[in-house]
Parts: C-alpha cells; structure tokens; sequence
C-alpha cells in the first residue's frame, strides 16, 4: 500500500475569515476554515450538526477566499466531533480530486499572501465630527461601468472600507452586463427564498387552467396560506377573473402668469390632443395616447396623460413619450405669446405612481383586474375549518375597523402576494404601494361563501425592466408568462391569488387559527412542551416524597429574569417562575417555587433581536462572531449543574432544591426550590437602602466563604461541564463586540456613556491583552456571575444567592464589584468602598488558608469595574429599550463613580 503524501498544512490566521458552503440533506451549511492543505480541510459550524457521518460525498460545495469564491465539485467526510458544550461541529473533509487540490493551492497562496499583509483599518463614517473638502469623500469606483472587471473593483474597495468579506453578495448568476438600465453601481445580488404558491385553477379570459405561483419572500406561512385558499378555491370550481383594461398616467405640471393664460393652455391641449398624439408615437411604438385630463387650481395645470403600454408595466416610457408632448408644448407656446408660462415640471404628484392613493382606486392606474369564485359549505368547513356565518360577522366587523382607520378600499392582505410575485418576477417593488390598493368583498350564497376582489391599480409588466433578468424571467416562465402578449394573463393570476390569501387568512382569524398559524410555520418547529397542568397534587407528592391534598396557584415569588422574561415574550411556551402552595395530608402547608429556563439558543436569539434593532450591522455580525463566547451559551444548563454539586458551600449558599428535571426532546429544563419571598431584603432591586453598611459587609464575608470553596483550585470543580473560563484569550476574542457596543451606547445613551467614558474605556479594551495578564495572574474561582440585588436576598441573617444560569470560572473580585454597584449609590465614599473591599480581601485569606496580595487584588478589582461596564451593564443598557429597567441607569453612575475611585 502506498504512504499517504503529507501536505503542508496552513492556518486560517485570526482576523481572516474563510468559509466552505454545502448541502446536506438538501439543506445548506456554512462553516469557518480553521486550517487546510492539498488533501483536506478543517472546519468549524457553529451549531450541532447531527446525522452527518465519515463517508458521506457534499455536493455544491463553495469555498470563499481572499481574491472571490471558489466552487469546489465534491468533498468527502473524514471526521465528525460534535462539541455538545459549545454547540459546534468540527468536520474533517477531504480533498479527492486533481482540480480540486489545485483550486485549494490557489487559496492557500492567497492566504499565505493575506497574512503577509497589514490590516487595514475600517474606514470611519463620522464624517459630522469634522469637516471634509470635496476630495476628500470617497468615490465608488467603476461609474457607468458594467463589467465583471468594474464589479470586482467595487466590491475589492467595498472590503477595503468595511474589511468583511462579501462573498455571498458576489455569488450570483447576474452578470453586470444583464443590468444596464436595473441599476447603477452594480456589485451583486441579494438572495430571497423562493417557493411555490397553488395549484390554483383560474377560469380567465387570459388564463384558463391550473397555475403555481412563484412566491419569493422571508415571511412564514405566507405560501402555505395562500396555497390552502387556492386549494379552497380548486376544490370548489375555480377562481372566474377578468381584465378590465390598463393604462398608466403621467401628469407633468404647469405654472403661468395668472389664471387667464391656465384656462387658454387647457383649451390649446384639447384642440391639438391629436397633433400631441402623434408627436408620442414618434418616440415610442407601445404607449399609445389614449386621453389627456388637465386639472386646474389657479395659475397651476396639471395634465393627467393616460397611456396604453401593452406588456410593459410603461412607467419609464411613458415618462419619456411625456416629455417629448411637453417639449413639443413649449415650442409651440413660445408662438403664442399671450400665454405666458413661467415654469414647467415633468412631474407634479398627481400620477399616483409608488404611492397609495384614491385617484388609483377609483380611476385605475396599471390594469384593472377583477375575480370571483364561490366557496362550498363543504370546502369550507373541511378546508378552512370555518362557516359562512364566521366569515360574514368577521367581515363585518373588519370593515368598520378598516373604515376608521382610512384605509384606502378594502382588503386583509393583498400585499403579501403582490410583494412576493413582484420580487419573484423582476417588478417594480415600490409600486406594490398602489398595486395592493383594492377591494375584497364576501356575500352569503345559497351553495356556500361568494367571494371577489377588484385591483383597479395593479401595475405589472411582462418584457422590460427586471423581468429579463435571468431568475425573474424563469419565475415567469413558471406560469407561462414571460414576453409579449402575456401581462393580461399575469394580471388575472395574481388578481386569484390574492382573492385565495384573502379567503385563507380570513379563515383562519375566523377559526382562531391565525396566530397559531403563524407561530407553527413562520417561528417554530412543533414541540410537545412541558404542560403547567402537570403540576398537580400527585406530581408534587411524588418530588416532596410526601402526600400533598391540595395544589393552589400564588403570585409568583418574586420577578422572573431578565433573560427569561425576554424569552418568554418571544417564545409562548412554559417559561419563568410559578409559585405554589401545597397542601399536605394530615396537615401542614409549605409554599415551592417552579422555575422553567429558556433554552440558551432561544436566549442568544433575543440578543440577536436586540442587536438588530439597533440597525447597525457591525454590531449584529461581531455578535453573532462572539455568541459563543459570551455568558449565555449553556446557561439553560448551568444553573442544574450548580444546584447540583454537592460542595457545602454551594449548598449553603443557595436555595434549597427538592427536584431536577431535564428533557431535551420537549424543551424542559426545570428547578423545584424553596420559596425566598419572606426573606429579608428579597427581590430589593428598587430599594437598595434597605440594606445597611453592616448587612454589605456581611455579604462581603459571606461572598468570601462561598468563594473559597474553589479558590485557586477551579480544577476541583466537578459536575458542573457547562462552566466557561474567564480570561485573556476569551477577552480577546469578545473585545470588538465590547467595543462596538460602546460606540451603540455612546451613542444611544450619551448621558451614561458619555464621550470622556467613552474614550477613556475605549482605551482600556486597547489594553486589554496586558490588563489581563494581571488578571490571570490572580487566583480564580467560581463565581455567581451575575451577583446583584434581584437575585440575592438575606436567609437567616446570611447571603443567599439565586439564579446561577451565567456562573462561571474568574475571580472573586467580579462577585464583590457588581454587588456593590447594585447595593450603594453615587454617595458612597472612597473609604466605604475600599473598606468593602478589605473586608472581602481579608475574609478570602482567612477562608481559603491562602495569602491573597493587597495591590493585585485592588488592581483587579479596579479592572472588573470597567469589565461590568463594558460587559454587562452594556449589554442590559442595550436590552433597557427592549425591556426596560429602571435601576440600571443608577448601577451605571455608581460604577461610573468606583472608576473615579480608581483614579
């Protein structure tokens, strides 16, 4: 057997980032290149990626690189480890092929070339900070070019600015020569998901048969909606439609002397309407004059000029055929003297064009289309789960509702589908603004529901614009509507299809199916979750090991989470803290707390929310770089783990436990605890006077005893793998978030996070790598990790800790720095803070045994001040607009004052 040729091996450096795209069971997969050779690569997904074994051939396989993308024909599996901590996946693949290895030689060049090269520095935005000459501001290069050469330009200069790699955007089948007169500055494309709506059987006088619909669009349960109303529709006879006629306007506008010379021009247009007319079809072959309407306020005229277009939707064309009647216009006024024009504009707003309006509705704008069908008793009930009566009083009291609010006509959602094929087939998608105008209308019949809709302004085309686009022009090829002779035929199929979403989504807010609908296809993936009626007297008797008579609901002890109370508002399942009282047999009544924890994907995502609400994409992408390494990953886990672990200290510490529950397959990671409500200064967030200099110094004590029970020797700790070290490497990894989240909060919040803060701690994290080579040197133990008023309360005169879901490995100072933030305020002294501080120190030593240095200890304590401030208390500052907080704005100028006490 031949020896296996050994390949150098090349690592990804830091900074570069490298992916590999494929499928696997037809679904895609992206993950990091960590290092690779000739032979084979390494890869990081982040997420589980189960099923997949060595062996297995990927197809449509890409690999970015520095220089674009390369596709590769096949790679094969050779190893699979599935970290179940991280909730990664490491692949070994393959590299078989001759043309394969060479494409590969090709990125490991340009890699080895990469990392030859300085970093460039991310181009600053700022510009209102300072002022700039004219030369100064960047030009996109490549203007009124439309090359592969002059796209890569743009995209090559695009990534010097931002330093991202953009290599989904150039991955697309639209060569730039295909867009002269789509757009300028051309540099790829953005992919939208594209499914099939239908079959739907259309009785037309332009389409006649059964017809799928190309729905492109990011909003579950849209295609799955309409292709039930089509459904509903089929089974029923068919969906009747027909054009009424198309046009399209455009009204240039008209300002003279006075109103005498107005009213003479309106006379000149309706002598020479048929002069004018000609001088049109001079500039074009298919917009056809068919009338003019001028309309008259003052001295101002306003000509309506209404076109037949054929095929082409004719907004740009008949913009120019009205230019060339408006020039011959003005030469002709320039005859007739006593005419005095001042000014003239090609455009005065009164073509309705991109905008909702009445005129469009009553006068039509595009083609105007009309369909009817009449639903069965029986297709109704046993399609669309709902009656006659239902769908009538629903609609009913739609209307008044629709009524009040002014809505032009009348319809549920008519843009759904005219958004969805628009962008399928290569439209105009800002004209879906007067498109979707129109009516639906319902009426009981004898054989079950009459149904019909009217758009008077649906403005379609069929040659031009985008629809020759390759994908547009295939989407229409779909329905058999591409090229000439074919936009009456579009028009009657997208009249059906909204008559089939507007059926479909009025049956289901009829039937009380819209929601669930909704949460079923477009959130979740159904889950069999854990039921609150399970909690009944033989479940609690069989978790307390004795007979319990009676289960009676209280008022939960105490708030939920912040993370639990987001992700209850985001996910409708069995989530946060539920209080019961329990009765026992012959006597006795004790009072236990259910605590039910979000999955720590469902909280990552919220994060994910947040960061998208603040529209800044640097944020939302080093978020997503840096999720793994922040608190939350594990965290629905970790608080079992800890309330687990048998060390004495943990036990004494925290809340007592009488039952642990954990099912994966319905979501259920579950605490049955002790109810702290009675203790003393419990859920004291709001109040922080209610604790007294004695009671913090105790709890300065009482931390010191809870931490060493692993002080300096984290590796003791047992049982509990979802914990997570603090320390250099995992700062440095996490410190572009940090720092982008910064610039968010300085910008959001500059009250709080004020320019002077801002640039003071912008220069700590640029001292991150050597602040932290202070932190490590000190000893680490477990701590809580999110130590403040709303989870910690007093048991007996002694600390009590609860909600362990973001303990970690760091040191003790973290506890001691975020409690007191919490419990003091902007009064205390430096002397109060250092004596806090002391107290802590001294009680470390004498509960561990261990010498616990003076200096390094107040110097990492004076770090983790500025570690709180850019870490949690940024990330709760940017969840305050989300779910506000009332108290974090005073924790953050009491850590604002510690940092002038470490000055």
């Amino acid at each position: 057997m031949a020896p296996r040729r050994i390949y150098q091996r090349i690592d990804v450096p830091a900074g570069l980032e490298l992916f590999v795209v494929f499928f696997f069971d037809d679904m895609p997969y992206m993950g990091q290149i960590i290092n690779f050779s000739m032979n084979g690569m390494q890869v990081v997904l982040d997420e589980l990626l189960r099923g997949i074994e060595p062996g297995v051939e990927l197809e449509n396989v890409h690999v970015s690189t520095p220089d674009g993308n390369e596709k590769l024909s096949q790679l094969s599996v050779q190893r699979v480890d599935l970290d179940e901590e991280r909730g990664e996946t490491r692949l070994g693949l393959a590299i078989d092929s001759i043309d394969n290895m060479s494409r590969i030689w090709e990125s490991m060049l340009a890699v080895q070339a990469k990392q030859a090269e300085p970093r460039r520095r991310k181009f600053d935005w700022s510009a209102s900070e300072r002022a700039f000459r004219i030369e100064q501001i960047p030009r996109i290069p490549g203007k009124g070019e439309y090359t592969r050469e002059a796209q890569s330009e743009r995209l090559n200069w695009l990534r010097e600015l931002t330093t991202d790699p953009l290599t989904a955007i150039e991955n697309t089948v639209i060569e730039p020569e295909l867009v002269v007169g789509n757009i300028e500055n051309y540099i790829g494309a953005v992919q939208i998901p594209l499914g099939l709506a239908g079959p739907c059987r259309i009785n037309g006088s332009h389409a006649t048969g059964n017809y799928i619909a190309p729905f492109a669009t990011t909003e579950g349960a849209l295609v799955a909606s309409a292709t039930r109303g089509a459904r509903a529709c089929s089974l029923s006879g068919g969906i009747t439609t027909r054009v009424i006629g198309q046009r399209m306007l455009r009204a240039p506008q008209f300002f003279f002397e006075n109103l005498q010379s107005a009213f003479e021009f309106v006379d000149f247009v309706r002598q020479n309407e048929e002069v004018i007319r000609k001088e049109i079809a001079k500039v074009s072959r298919r917009a056809e004059l068919t009338s003019i309407e001028p309309f008259n306020i003052g001295r101002i005229v306003h000509l309506r000029f209404y076109y037949s277009t054929g095929d082409a939707a004719g907004q740009n064309m008949t913009s120019v055929t009205t230019w060339a009647a408006c020039q011959f216009l003005l030469k002709a006024l320039q005859k007739t003297p006593r005419i005095k024009l001042q000014r003239y504009f090609i455009e005065g707003n009164m073509s309705g064009d991109k905008k909702a309006n009445f005129q469009n509705l009553i006068h039509g704008r595009g083609f105007q289309v009309t369909a009817e069908t009449i639903v069965t008793h029986e297709v109704l009930r046993t399609v669309l789960n709902t009656t006659v009566e239902k769908m009538v009083a629903g609609q009913y009291g739609s209307q008044v509702g629709a009524t009040q609010i002014g809505m032009i006509g009348y319809n549920i959602n008519f843009a759904n589908v005219i958004a969805a094929i628009f962008t399928a087939t290569g439209q105009d998608i800002a004209c879906v603004h007067e498109s979707s105008i129109g009516q639906f209308f319902i009426e009981p019949y004898p054989q079950g529901l009459y149904v019909a809709v009217h758009l008077p302004s649906l403005v379609i085309g069929t040659v031009g614009g985008g629809t020759r686009l390759p994908t547009q022009y295939e989407c229409l090829e779909i329905m058999n509507c591409a090229g000439a002779q074919r936009a009456p035929k579009l028009a009657e199929i997208i009249a059906a299809f909204c008559l089939s979403l507007d059926l479909s989504t009025g049956a289901a807010i009829t039937a009380d199916q819209f929601v669930q609908a909704h949460d079923k296809l477009g959130r979740n993936r159904p889950t069999s979750y854990f039921a609150l009626e399970s909690l009944d007297s033989a479940y609690f008797s069989k978790v307390m090991r004795r007979p319990v008579k009676r289960v009676e609901p209280i008022e939960a002890a105490g708030e939920s989470g912040i993370l639990t109370k987001m992700a209850v508002h985001e996910k409708k399942k069995p989530v946060g803290i539920y209080a019961f009282g329990l009765d026992y047999e012959g006597g006795g009544r004790q009072s236990v707390v259910v605590k039910l924890k979000p999955l720590d994907r469902e909280v990552i995502e919220i994060g994910a929310n947040i960061a998208q609400l603040s529209g800044d994409q640097g944020l939302i992408r080093l978020y997503y770089k840096s999720k793994q390494a922040l608190d939350f990953a594990g965290c629905h886990l970790r608080e079992l783990e800890v309330f687990g672990h048998p060390h004495r200290l943990l036990a004494k510490f925290r809340p007592k436990v009488f039952h642990t529950e954990v099912d994966p397959s319905r979501e259920l990671y579950m605490l049955v605890m002790e109810d702290l409500s009675g203790c003393e200064n419990f859920n004291s967030v709001e109040n922080p006077e209610l604790w007294s200099k004695g009671q913090v110094l105790g709890v300065m004590k009482n931390l010191a005893e809870m931490h060493s029970a692993f002080y300096g020797r984290v590796e003791r700790i047992e049982d509990i793998p979802s914990l997570r070290v603090w320390d250099r490497a995992r700062m440095l990894e996490t410190t572009p978030f940090f720092q982008k989240l910064l610039e968010q909060n300085n910008q959001v919040f500059p009250a709080l996070y004020d320019n002077d803060l801002y640039r003071s701690m912008s220069e700590r994290l640029k001292r991150v790598s050597e602040d932290w080579m202070f932190v490590d040197q000190h000893p680490k133990t477990l701590v809580h990790n999110d130590c403040n008023l709303r989870n910690a309360c007093l048991r007996n005169g002694e600390l009590c800790l609860f909600d362990w879901e973001l303990a970690c490995i760091h040191v003790p100072q973290r506890d001691v720095v975020e409690f007191l933030c919490y419990v003091t305020g902007d009064t205390i002294s430096r002397d109060d803070w250092l004596d806090a501080l002391e107290t802590h120190r001294q009680a470390l030593e004498t509960y561990s045994g261990q010498p616990v240095d003076p200096d390094l200890y107040l110097r990492v304590a004076d770090l983790m001040i500025d570690d709180l401030l850019h870490n949690r208390l940024a990330v709760s500052l940017s969840a305050h607009e989300y779910r506000p907080m009332p108290f974090i704005e005073r924790v953050i100028k009491t850590a604002r004052l510690f940092r002038e006490f470490e000055a």
